[in-house]
């Protein structure tokens, strides 16, 4: 029987597997360009032991892989040696998803340790970063779309509109120097979406930190 233990990678990492044994990934996330259609995704074992590495992509963290429809992964199952690497490509199938912006998706590298003819209990670990498909043609670049969240006064804190077609992935959020708790949910606004946020400071200065493209931070201010 076989655990896997799940790792979600939002930050910046050189290869996520440095603080474990086994297969990491060299970057936080895949963004996939519409004129293209592909991108590519390196996993490294930093083990002095083989590992079977299986990868499949998901509309939600949880959900169930979206299949050949949408994605095709290449190699989507094999074996990665003892201290090696392999590239793995992501193809994206046009004509499946909206042109106007954004897409959004997870991508998961499960690796599972060589088994040497042992039986019982044992844990892989499941790497997931996030799958950006960007349609060509988009009317702005994502710094500038960073740079133009709009903050506003709610009655109940404040309320943070997202005017573009891109993803906008929050680390942190302060208005008047007071952090605004994030989770998972709350930290990402889809395109052309808005979300709210209780605070009892409800004007002032709104500083907020993205995750960029490469996996760093981009920190942003404004009075409302």
């Amino acid at each position: 029987m076989i655990f896997f233990k799940k790792i979600i990678i939002a930050g910046f990492v050189l290869f996520s597997s440095s603080a474990f044994s086994g297969v990491g990934l060299n970057q936080t996330r895949i963004i996939i360009d519409g004129n293209e259609n592909s991108a590519s995704v390196v996993a490294r074992n930093t083990d002095d032991s083989p590992y079977l590495v299986a990868n499949y992509i998901t509309e939600l963290v949880n959900a169930k892989p979206v299949g050949n429809d949408f994605f095709i992964i290449t190699p989507q199952v094999f074996k990665l040696d003892a201290n090696s690497l392999n590239t793995i490509k992501v193809q994206a199938i046009p004509g499946m998803f909206p042109s106007d912006r954004e897409s959004m998706y997870y991508f998961h590298s499960r690796n599972v340790p060589a088994t040497n003819g042992q039986s019982g209990v044992k844990v892989g670990l499941e790497n997931i970063i996030k799958v950006f498909y960007r349609p060509a043609g988009l009317t702005m670049t994502s710094k500038d779309a960073y740079a133009a969240l709009d903050i506003k006064s709610d009655i109940n804190g404040i309320k943070v509109i997202n005017g573009s077609p891109y993803f906008i992935n929050l680390q942190k959020i302060k208005i008047n120097n007071d952090a605004i708790k994030l989770n998972s949910d709350s930290s990402i606004i889809a395109p052309y979406s808005e979300a709210n946020y209780m605070t009892a400071n409800k004007s002032g200065q709104a500083t907020w930190v993205v995750i960029n493209e490469l996996g760093g931070t981009d920190e942003y201010s404004k009075n409302f």
